[in-house]
């Protein structure tokens, strides 16, 4: 901090010295000139500052914007030390140091930390003030900090310019003398700062926390005070919209609230105590005259006659008047007492207001102000028999991009409304993510309840004057035993079912959460399987059909379970496709392909390679496959990659890159399914492919149906014009060899040729 940084008004340092301000008092903040006109409290001796800080410019710039500064008529002794370690040792031997100014990162990054560790462990050192600083924002979180350490204040050191600096140091050099002389006279004082500090760690609410600190405060007078009471404004409650739904009350004045007679007592004690939850008009007249006809705006500790008031400030703009009844005139010691506590209730204010945020949206949803996901398992606690459902929103993405966000936050606002309008009482609805909501009802779904439900999702949502027909689905589940269960089973079978216009709709069974485990099974059972080589490359060999001469073979995947048995790929691909695993299972394919490959450097046969999506997406994906196939010395042409007609269709970038980089390096490009995917008839004028593959539900019906002949006839067309061979897949008879060499097919492969055979067995 350099001496000539802009002095700044700050709004929240300016807040907690208000409320330390005598009347007539000149606020702190107004810069070191007004802290040094302060009458002296006691003796002439110096506060004793200890700053610890391992760079010599920043204690330095301390001391010079400190020198000559006064705080209540006393001078400052600014001690020094440079780690962790001097600063322990200065004040085990130093008793009367009132303020520890303090790096957080020094010698080591939780130096500070572990330094206010040790010092709240010495003995009688518990009144020490503690103003954190540090070079690097949000490495200790503000009220993390606070809760555990007690930390009076906590700063970076670009925002401490002069002004928070002397601010800083004078409310925490009140607040050690303060607690010094309090506990002189009255022991209780400890008592008051540990429920502040406790606020966090107990979560309770206003209310709790203030019952048990206003006790104190009694207790603190010496039986002279009869009552103290804590008044709050009646907060504004906004209508539920979707874009407020939800949201916590927004704070009102209190001097408005006490004027207009709405305000209310939030905690009380002594003869105040059966006032709690009571309007303010329950107060007696004559403090309620007092308290209107004062203007509370100073913020300063009011002198009522036999009462004094405090009103405390959150920086949420919330509002608390404390009000303290005693038997005779507040003396000074009280009215410090008030002032000290309401800078720790303005703090706990924050802090609860803060929780209340927190713990409010960790249980409800923002756009629809229902609750989620740990709301609805907290407000239902457990299953019990009841009955759970999902509802999944197709196209709300496409909703989103096309008419923003505002317009799908409406929409879901809107059928969220309508959900709960229509399960009433008898169920509970959230929302959980994205496109889902979930229903909890309490009992098996009512046939009626259904085609109520499947009547509201299938009109159109409405947001203004448009109307918004999003397909959907329901999905359901019965008898699930936990409330996760139960939404899961009910997501699940909401994901399977078609999302379209007609709203459909399944229920669970046994069999799906069998197929739900039996994948889990097989994607834990990977890693091993490819560690112990369980997964096998089987060959079927692709002929030329007019001579039935072998010309390469199509490695085809095969997965050997721990008990033995064989799965084929038909059981776990699109598992794999959709967890991403089938990256590691394409790898070792290749692997195995490559390897078979080196082992006949003579041969002139090729082996194809299935590829997925996923694979082309990898970045480093086209280096690997190159760089591995050098290594091995096989050259790039005898490795054939297969890739489906949807995925070559498919407009990515990364995609297309991938295959430009494959086919420039050497290696041939089959489509495989060609005919039945996507169009990717543009794609073939974009990428060099040499070889289309005409799938096996067209080879099928090629002897008796005219229109799969026709469609056979022109894909072979095709790929003559291209000079791109064909390769007809699932040849099984003669009669559909005939037709295929007829209409000029020159590739084909099937049972017909022979079925595919372990690559070991075929080597051998």
């Amino acid at each position: 901090m350099s001496p000539t940084h802009r002095f700044s008004d700050s709004g929240v340092d300016d807040e907690v010295v208000e409320v330390l301000e005598d009347t007539g008092r000149a606020p702190a903040s107004a810069g070191a000139s007004a802290a040094r006109s302060r009458p002296a409290l006691n003796s002439a001796e110096p506060w004793r500052v200890l700053v610890v800080d391992d760079e010599a410019d920043i204690i330095r710039s301390t001391q010079f914007s400190l020198r000559d500064v006064q705080i209540d008529g006393r001078g400052l002794l600014l001690l020094q030390a440079t780690s962790a370690a001097e600063a322990l040792q200065q004040l085990r031997q130093d008793p009367d140091i009132a303020v520890l100014l303090l790096d957080v990162v020094m010698e080591t990054p939780d130096a500070g930390l572990r330094l206010v560790e040790q010092v709240r462990d010495l003995p009688e050192r518990q009144w020490l003030r503690i103003i954190l600083r540090t070079g690097q924002p949000g490495y200790a979180p503000e009220l993390e900090v606070i809760r555990r350490y007690d930390i009076n204040d906590y700063k970076t050191k670009s925002e401490l310019t002069q002004t928070r600096l002397i601010t800083s140091l004078t409310v925490a050099i009140r607040g050690y003398h303060q607690l010094c002389r309090i506990d002189a006279h009255q022991r209780g004082l400890e008592k008051v700062v540990a429920a502040s500090g406790s606020l966090l760690t107990e979560r309770g609410s206003l209310q709790s926390f203030a019952d048990g600190v206003l006790t104190q405060i009694l207790s603190i007078t010496t039986g002279l005070a009869e009552g103290v009471v804590l008044i709050r404004g009646e907060m504004d409650s906004p209508a539920p919209g979707p874009a407020e739904a939800g949201l916590l009350r927004k704070p009102a004045s209190v001097q408005a609230s006490l004027t207009q007679g709405r305000a209310e007592v939030v905690a009380a004690a002594g003869c105040f105590s059966g006032l709690v939850g009571a309007p303010v008009s329950s107060l007696p007249e004559a403090l309620l005259r007092a308290l209107r006809g004062c203007d509370l705006s100073a913020g300063a500790v009011l002198d009522l006659g036999t009462n004094g008031a405090v009103l405390v400030h959150g920086h949420d703009g919330d509002e608390l008047l404390l009000v303290l009844s005693t038997q005779q005139a507040l003396e000074p010691e009280t009215r410090r007492l008030l002032a000290l506590f309401a800078i720790n209730l303005s703090l706990a204010m924050d802090g609860i207001q803060s929780f209340r945020e927190l713990e409010h949206f960790a249980h409800h949803d923002r756009e629809t102000g229902l609750l989620n996901r740990a709301g609805l398992n907290r407000h239902i606690g457990a299953a019990n028999g009841r009955s759970f459902a999902q509802v999944a929103i197709g196209e709300l993405h496409e909703l989103r991009g096309v008419l923003g966000e505002t317009v799908a936050r409406q929409a879901l606002f809107d059928l969220g409304q309508r959900l709960v309008s229509l399960v009433g009482d008898d169920g509970v609805v959230a929302r959980l993510q994205g496109d889902r909501f979930a229903l909890a009802l309490a009992s098996p779904v009512a046939p009626g309840l259904m085609a109520g439900l499947l009547e509201a999702l299938a009109q159109p949502l409405r947001v203004g004057q448009m109307a918004l027909q999003l397909p959907m689905a329901l999905g359901w589940s019965e008898s699930a035993a936990t409330v996760d269960l139960g939404i899961d089973e009910a997501g699940l079978m909401a994901t399977q079912l078609a999302v379209g216009r007609q709203v459909r709709t399944a229920s669970f069974a046994v069999a799906v959460r069998e197929q739900v485990r039996a994948r889990i099974a097989l994607l834990s059972d990977l890693p091993q399987a490819l560690l112990e080589d369980r997964i096998e490359m089987h060959l079927q060999a692709q002929v030329r059909l007019s001579d039935a001469r072998v010309v390469g073979h199509e490695a085809l995947v095969r997965w050997r379970r721990s008990d033995g048995r064989l799965s084929l790929p038909g059981s776990f691909i699109s598992v794999l496709e959709h967890t991403g695993a089938v990256v590691s299972l394409g790898q070792r394919m290749i692997e195995k392909a490559v390897q078979h490959l080196r082992a006949a450097p003579q041969s002139e046969l090729r082996i194809s390679v299935n590829l997925s999506v996923r694979q082309l997406e990898e970045p480093d994906f086209p280096a690997w496959i190159i760089e591995y196939c050098q290594g091995q010395g096989v050259a790039q042409h005898r490795l054939r990659l297969e890739i489906t007609e949807s995925a070559f269709a498919q407009d990515a970038q990364q995609v297309g890159d991938a295959l430009a980089q494959l086919t420039a390096a050497g290696f041939e490009l089959s489509i495989d399914d060609f005919g039945t995917g996507q169009s990717s008839l543009g794609r073939l004028a974009e990428v060099q492919v040499h070889e289309l593959k005409l799938d096996r539900s067209l080879v099928r019906g090629i002897e008796h149906d005219p229109r799969a002949r026709r469609v056979a006839r022109l894909i072979v067309e095709l790929g003559r014009d291209l000079g791109v061979e064909v390769l007809a897949e699932g040849i099984e008879t003669e009669g559909q060899l005939a037709v295929l060499r007829e209409l000029g097919c020159a590739l084909g492969q099937g049972w017909l040729f022979g079925r595919p055979v372990a690559a070991e067995l075929q080597r051998g």
